[in-house]
C-alpha cells in the first residue's frame, strides 16, 4: 500500500529538524547545560480573529530537549530532559557535576542522505528507545 500524505515528505520533515542545536562542551556544569536548555524564545502569533484588532499572542517555549555534547566539532554525547528526570529521581546532587560525567553515549545518529520517509526515523526512535534522533549531513 502506497501512502501520498503529503505530510510525511521529506521536505516537511526537513522542516522539522533543528538545524542549530544546543551544543556544550564535556566540562560545561551540568547546572549551566540544563539553564541552557530551560531558556526560553518567544514566538508570536497573530489570531485569524484578532487580525483586525492587531494583538498577538506571546507564546513562550524551550529553546531545546536536549543538549549535544561536543569536543573539537567531535560528537561525544547527548543530554536530555529525560535525564534531568532520571538524575533527579537519584536524588544526585547536580553541585559541581559536569555534563559529560552524566551524558548519553554514544549518541545513535542518522545521515541527512537515508532520511527519506518518516518510517526509518521512526524504526531507530522505536528500536533505540530514544526521543532525540541526531541528523547528519552528507558531505
Amino acid at each position: 500500500m502506497e501512502v501520498n500524505d503529503p505530510s510525511m515528505n521529506a521536505s516537511a520533515m526537513s522542516e522539522a529538524l533543528d538545524r542549530q542545536p544546543l551544543t556544550v562542551t564535556p566540562e560545561t556544569l551540568l547546572v549551566d547545560a540544563i539553564n541552557l536548555m530551560s531558556e526560553t524564545r518567544g514566538q508570536s502569533c497573530l489570531l485569524p480573529s484578532l487580525n483586525s484588532l492587531g494583538e498577538d499572542l506571546s507564546v513562550n517555549e524551550s529553546r531545546s530537549s536536549c543538549v549535544l555534547v561536543m569536543q573539537n566539532s567531535q560528537l561525544l554525547g547527548i543530554f536530555t530532559e529525560r535525564d534531568i528526570v532520571r538524575l533527579v529521581a537519584s536524588n544526585k546532587s547536580f553541585a559541581g557535576v559536569k555534563i559529560g560525567e552524566v551524558m548519553n553515549k554514544p549518541v545513535i545518529t542518522f545521515n541527512e542522505a537515508h532520511f527519506q520517509d518518516i518510517f526509518a526515523a521512526l524504526f531507530l526512535f522505536r528500536r533505540y528507545r530514544i526521543f532525540n534522533l541526531m541528523i547528519k549531513r552528507s558531505p
